[in-house]
């Protein structure tokens, strides 16, 4: 499975875990997508275009790949995702307005 890095993953998986091979930069990000635990999926609209994150854990890291196997970056565990309620209802309002926008 071939995974595609963004310079800026390159530059994270640099700075976050040491890693200065391409190689190992390609190993780890394979793995992550192969054996990582998925935390969420996330939705965000960009230029009027939807797109699509997956966010995985692995090796204490979130690795956040597209919906097409491309690693967009690369995060420390204390950035790791934890919704609150406050949270959960914007996201929750946001895509109800959205919804209700698309029909009028």
């Amino acid at each position: 499975m071939e995974t595609i890095l963004t310079n800026h993953a390159a530059k994270r998986l640099k700075e976050r875990l040491g890693i200065k091979s391409l190689s190992e930069k390609q190993r780890i990000a394979d793995l992550a997508l192969l054996r990582g635990k998925a935390i969420r999926l996330e939705q965000r609209e960009f230029d009027g275009d939807l797109r699509e994150n997956i966010l995985i854990e692995y090796q204490e890291r979130v690795f956040v790949f597209s919906n097409n196997k491309v690693l967009i970056t690369v995060l420390p565990k204390e950035m790791k995702y934890r919704p609150d309620k406050e949270g959960v209802l914007r996201s929750l309002s946001l895509m109800e307005a959205k919804k209700e926008m698309a029909y009028a």
